[in-house]
């Protein structure tokens, strides 16, 4: 008579030797993007080039041409007045770009020249978040347990998020934002009349020592792996304030943030 008992042990004990024959694997080599993708899939062309590196240097070779022939129209090409030139430089934290929502952590923009190095700063994280959706509460999670650690309910920062919306147009768009009644930064009246070089300006007039474009923005600088990230960040925190900001000035009106 078969003895099924037998069979049935023997089917076990191969099954565990198979399971042991598994390479193992340790938790510090499993890649988060792996089973957790965070971010935007990439697109490559026809050759096999990611999509969004050939358009991120596309744009790179528009902005240098751009802020080139600013920075000749307003110095002349006088090494000295270059030196004295204000640029920004912009750095970001986020909770990950999950699903097209990318909630910022941190924040920190600091303004320079080369002829003083850094002349103003600021930074302040950034919350809190409530992410209904559980799923993606746990991917932002998982994405700051992984990388800053910063809580997504964080309870305590340096500025609100209205506070940083101001803080941010009031250095990248100084004059549109003080017709809005908006001064921060080295953009306060009591800031340029410390400095002897702004004594002469008039509220409103364009600063010398700053690059702006033709609708009086200036250009940011950013690490090319968190300009996705900045962008997005940036766009979320506005929506989530009710934000509708073009950046134009316009007279006669009374436009608060």
């Amino acid at each position: 008579m078969y003895n099924f008992s037998s069979r049935r042990r023997r089917r076990s004990e191969h099954r565990t030797e198979d399971f042991r024959r598994l390479p193992f694997v340790a938790d510090d080599d499993v890649e988060e993007d792996e089973f957790f993708p965070i971010g935007q899939p990439i697109n490559t062309t026809s050759d096999g080039i990611d999509c969004f590196d050939q358009l991120f240097a596309e744009k790179f070779e528009g902005d240098r041409i751009l802020v080139r022939q600013a920075i000749m129209n307003q110095t002349d090409g006088c090494v000295e007045k270059i030196k004295e030139l204000r640029f920004l430089l912009a750095a970001v934290q986020t909770f990950g770009n999950v699903d097209g929502i990318c909630l910022m952590a941190e924040y920190a923009m600091n303004e320079f020249n080369l002829k003083d190095g850094v002349v103003d700063r600021f930074s302040t994280l950034v919350g809190p978040w409530q992410v209904a959706n559980d799923i993606q509460r746990h991917r932002a999670e998982f994405h700051s347990n992984e990388t800053h650690r910063i809580p997504l309910s964080i309870g305590l920062t340096q500025m609100d998020k209205r506070q940083l919306v101001m803080e941010i147009l009031g250095r990248c768009e100084p004059e549109i934002a003080r017709s809005q009644g908006i001064c921060v930064g080295l953009y306060t009246e009591e800031m340029e009349d410390i400095d002897d070089r702004f004594n002469r300006l008039y509220v409103g007039d364009k600063n010398p020592y700053i690059l702006t474009d033709e609708d009086s923005r200036r250009w940011i600088i950013c690490l090319k792996q968190e300009f996705r990230n900045m962008i997005a960040a940036n766009q979320h925190l506005a929506r989530s304030l009710g934000l509708d900001y073009i950046g134009k000035i316009q007279r006669n009106t009374n436009v608060k943030l």
